[in-house]
């Protein structure tokens, strides 16, 4: 369970270690396997984006 409500300010760091601000969506699970498992949806200048939550903290 997530500790982040929909529509949270939340920000992240993407693999170039770029930090980006958005909105939380919510969560989704992507299946067993290599590359799967839990994701956080964020929602960035228009652009739904998944995004381990690890990478995840409160803006």
């Amino acid at each position: 369970m997530s500790e982040f409500q929909k529509g949270q300010a939340v920000k992240f760091s993407n693999p170039r270690k770029q930090e980006k601000t958005g909105k939380y969506l919510g969560q989704t699970d992507r299946g067993p396997g290599k590359g799967k498992g839990m994701y956080a949806q964020v929602e960035v200048d228009g652009k739904t984006l998944n995004v381990r939550p690890a990478k995840l903290s409160a803006a």
